[in-house]
């Protein structure tokens, strides 16, 4: 969200049966109504990069891991994933692959970039548990 100059979400952690469990916690409705409207968007581009926020998830795992992104991850019974495709259903309708594909480069294209901070936040949530911006 800080590469589109929104707000961080708080982000926390903890481990379970499965290995680990995070969330991010985005703001509430009340942060996105200071924002103007967003331009008509008939190509849907706007929605598919701001999906790219709800994929930075399972992107940011795919990088840890060092596996080589191939194509769109549907996984559809995430709720970051149903978060993304309810963005992108208007345009693109239901599960439509190559706008999850755009909004995954996009953060792809983010988190790769800014990979040693992604690095230093899951650092501090690993050891706390809790992760909140500072600014």
């Amino acid at each position: 969200m800080r590469a589109f100059g929104l707000e961080s979400p708080r982000a926390t952690i903890e481990a379970n049966e499965k290995g680990w469990h995070g969330e991010a916690f985005f703001p509430g409705s009340e942060a996105f109504a200071k924002l103007d409207d967003p331009p008509l968007d008939h190509s849907g581009v706007i929605a598919a990069t701001a999906a790219s926020v709800f994929h930075a998830g399972v992107i940011a795992e795919m990088i840890d891991a060092g596996a080589t992104w191939t194509g769109p991850i549907l996984y559809a019974e995430a709720s970051d994933f149903q978060r993304a495709n309810d963005m992108l259903r208007p345009a693109f309708g239901n599960n439509a692959s190559g706008a999850h594909a755009f909004a995954q480069q996009v953060a792809l294209h983010i988190l790769s970039t800014a990979w040693s901070e992604v690095e230093a936040i899951a650092e501090e949530l690993m050891r706390g548990g809790e992760w909140v911006a500072t600014s």
